[in-house]
Formats: structure tokens, sequence, C-alpha cells
């Protein structure tokens, strides 16, 4: 069974009349303003769009530039720390913190973040690298008070390995000389044989029990 198409729908005329139509078309276009019915409805829908819109731009002027500067130093100190490797130690990490309170910028940011009056400037990279080099300074200074050793050598320098001074080298070298040896001997005398120890045959305990008590009887 083939299925029935279902007839067009047929649409009617607009429920708004031309009079309205020409108010919301001439307002879009800033000419004049409607003063009903569906006019009103599109200039309070163009209101709310543009308060809405307007938070966007006062929210990126109200960026706290205070707890920014005190997360990028923190980060700065945290990868300062990791790229070094000088996080595994406790007191190195103690005392980066404490310099780290301690710095001007850090202060003057946690009390503008405090008092929560005027603005603050974010940081430029040149204060953060000037803060990083002070920061590595000063942690190189106390790991050569406590007395720690500097970095291991890196693993790529080229080393120079003598075949002779290593081991299992001279092992071989000493198998390699008897071996010569033997070669030289056979060569004078052909028939020679090398002698190992001499070694006793073992007997089993048992045969030994058996034969004892064979002569008791």
């Amino acid at each position: 069974m083939a299925k029935k198409k279902k007839p067009p729908r047929i649409e009617g005329p607009p429920q708004a009349s031309l009079e309205e139509i020409n108010e919301v078309l001439l307002a879009k276009s800033g000419k004049a303003k409607p003063t009903a019915g569906a006019g009103a409805s599109v200039i309070k829908k163009t209101k709310k769009s543009a308060s809405k819109s307007a938070p966007t731009s006062s929210a990126k002027k109200s960026v706290d530039g205070a707890k920014l500067a005190l997360e990028l130093l923190e980060a700065s100190t945290t990868q300062l720390l990791r790229r070094k490797g000088w996080f595994r130690d406790v007191r190195l990490r103690r005392s980066a913190d404490a310099y780290l309170r301690s710095s001007k910028l850090f202060q003057k940011a946690s009390a503008r973040q405090l008092g929560k009056s005027g603005t603050f400037d974010k940081p430029s990279p040149t204060e953060l690298s000037a803060f990083e080099e002070e920061l590595c300074t000063h942690l190189e200074g106390l790991r050569n008070k406590l007395g720690q050793q500097p970095r291991s050598v890196p693993m790529n320098e080229t080393r120079e390995i003598s075949l002779k001074s290593a081991g299992p080298g001279q092992v071989i070298g000493a198998k390699l000389k008897g071996l010569k040896q033997r070669a030289a001997e056979l060569e004078k005398k052909p028939r020679s044989v090398i002698k190992g120890a001499v070694r006793k045959k073992r007997r089993p305990l048992g045969s030994k029990k058996s034969k004892e008590a064979g002569e008791d009887d």
C-alpha cells in the first residue's frame, strides 16, 4: 500500500497588521519609535541583549591584578625549583618560600589584595625574570653554605676507555697468553699432554657398610 501524501498546509496572512510591521522596521532602522504591540516587545528584547553584552566589557576591566601577580610569582618559584632539581631538598623549598613572601612585589600584591583598594598592575616579564635570577642566586648561596656537592657531570660527556685496564680484558688476555704458550710447547713437543690434577675415585658409603656387616657375620 502506498502512503498517502499529506496536503500542503495553507498559510494565512500575518497576525500583525501592516502598520505594526512598518513600525518595527522603522524602529530597527532608527527613524521612528514603535508605540504598541510587537514593536514594543522588539525594543525590550534589544535592550535586554544590550544589557547582557555590557557586563563582558566591565568584566574585562575588573581583573584582579594583585591575585594574578601572586599566582605568577608562585608559579615562577615552583618552575625554578623543578628546573634545577632543588624541590627534593626540604630546606631549599622552605627557603624559597620564605624568600618569595619577603620579596617587595609579593608584599605589595598581598597588601593590595587584602585592602581591596585601587588596582594593581600585572608584573612584566622583565620583573619576573629578575625575581627568578635573585631567587636562583639566593638558593645557590644557601647550597654552598650547606655544603652540597655541585651537579653531576652530564651523561653525554666523552670518556676514553682503555681496553687494557678494563676488567674482562685482563681475563681474556691471560687466556690468550696461556693458549700462545701451549701452542709454542706443542710446536716443540707435539706429543706432550697437559696433565691435570689427579683425583681419587670416591666409593659409595653403602658398599663399605655392607662389607663390614658381612665380615662380622
